[in-house]
């Protein structure tokens, strides 16, 4: 894959595949939502969607960085709002159970969280390599 977005950060991330972002845009009928309502520090692609949820407790290597692959991100009506107006304007919870199991707290789940191993710059178009075998 490759990656999309960069930032410095220095808790943990939050990284999702943009195929992952378009299956719920696509179950909400709306193929222009905005993907920065949910808040994301990576988004990749060239993966399928929901790829990022296999991937915990490997390493990934992005751009100069390594970073480690945790669990998935719970998500809340926050994602829910337009990220401009912060008006509510889709149900994107409801969207992503409409065909993904809910989290053990019953959360949605979208994305997964990251730690950083080594730090390094991240840029737009960067090679993302997911390293190691579980």
């Amino acid at each position: 894959g490759r990656a999309g977005v960069g930032v410095a950060a220095a808790g943990p991330l939050a990284l999702v595949a943009r195929a992952s972002l378009r299956r719920v845009a696509q179950e909400l009928g709306a193929p222009d939502l905005d993907p920065r309502r949910y808040k994301m520090s990576i988004e990749l692609d060239g993966v399928e969607a929901y790829a990022e949820d296999g991937w915990a407790g490997r390493e990934l290597a992005v751009g100069e960085a390594l970073l480690r692959i945790g669990g998935q991100v719970p998500r809340c009506v926050l994602t829910t709002l337009d990220p401009d107006t912060l008006e509510r304007d889709a149900d994107t919870l409801r969207a992503i159970l409409a065909h993904r199991a809910p989290m053990a707290g019953g959360e949605p789940p979208l994305g997964v969280y990251a730690t950083v191993v080594v730090p390094g710059t991240i840029r737009v178009g960067d090679p993302v390599v997911v390293r190691g075998s579980l």
